[in-house]
């Protein structure tokens, strides 16, 4: 039978959208079961709370073990490689990793690692994760001049790096030792020097607690709890061999402890950076926890229709 390659085209660009529609419809509604399930009046609050992350919980397992069941339609785990931009290499290893549902560790390369903006997670009386102890004790204990050894390091700390769809926040082992040393502006600050290695967990999981007792904010939590519902795929570790490291003491929480020639750069496609945007002005917390049960579907739905309107332009 003779086919028109044009109408074989559209006709295949159309049942492609067809499929992205109804995965993200059949992902909206597993959000809601799953992780957004509506407040209502109960006599027994405590009841109601064992309920609902009974449910929750239930909901997310079924997820959890069907994604890598089900085969995905055709183009759609494309649609997720590319919101990463082409020169980010780790993010889309990872996300390939992750979608090849083979749960192995991931080794992560020196030169990946490199390729990070990486800054220490800060210390306050929100996070969980007091990373810079050690460093904050020896500003506070100051003796010494540049040059002088001020303590053996062994500790595992808690960084971060703003690069896409890579290691978020992550453990960074280091052993080594603090120094005083002169920095840029002549002042005497502690240096590490040793060495460091990295472990982090890549799974889309929903954080259990709250944004005070998580690195995530609210509004974050929201896109990850969609990510895991409607991206396939298995968690699986990340680790690291030991490789030499240093930094000087940041002073503030946005100082990068690692510079690369990506610390200007988001790690996301002009497509991935459409989708964040529309993700950040449709899906956010304090809207969400106001909405009813019948509002939420409507966030839901409007979210979908803009980012399947983002996947046909991205197609065009």
């Amino acid at each position: 039978m003779n086919v028109n390659p044009l109408n074989q085209s559209v006709n295949g660009l159309s049942s492609l959208r067809s499929q992205v529609r109804r995965a993200m419809l059949i992902a909206s509604l597993s959000l809601i079961a799953s992780a957004c399930i509506p407040v209502v009046p109960a006599v027994n609050a405590e009841q109601q709370s064992l309920d609902e992350n009974v449910t929750s919980g239930q909901a997310l397992q079924i997820a959890d073990s069907i994604k890598c069941l089900i085969p995905a339609p055709p183009g759609y785990k494309q649609l997720w490689m590319d919101i990463n931009a082409t020169d980010n290499l780790l993010g889309r290893a990872l996300m390939a990793h992750y979608m090849g549902c083979g749960g192995l560790t991931f080794r992560l390369s020196e030169d990946l690692f490199r390729s990070l903006p990486v800054m220490l997670s800060g210390q306050n009386s929100q996070s969980v994760f007091l990373s810079r102890t050690f460093i904050e004790d020896a500003v506070k204990n100051r003796t010494g001049n540049a040059g002088d050894r001020i303590v053996e390091i062994d500790e595992t700390v808690i960084a971060s790096t703003h690069y896409g769809n890579t290691l978020g926040h992550f453990q960074l082992s280091l052993r080594g030792h603090l120094i005083w040393k002169k920095n840029d502006f002549e002042a005497v600050v502690p240096h590490f020097t040793g060495q460091a290695k990295v472990f982090d967990k890549y799974d889309f999981n929903p954080s259990s607690g709250s944004a005070a007792q998580s690195w995530r904010g609210n509004d974050t939590e929201l896109r990850v709890r969609l990510a895991h519902i409607g991206l396939p795929g298995k968690a699986f570790d990340v680790e690291s061999d030991w490789f030499n490291f240093e930094f000087d003491y940041p002073r503030f929480d946005s100082d990068l402890i690692q510079e690369s020639a990506n610390s200007e750069k988001s790690g996301y496609s002009a497509y991935g950076e459409q989708v964040q945007v529309i993700l950040m002005t449709e899906l956010r917390s304090a809207r969400w926890e106001k909405a009813s049960a019948v509002e939420r579907i409507k966030i839901l739905m409007t979210t979908m229709r803009r980012i399947h309107e983002a996947v046909r332009q991205r197609k065009l």
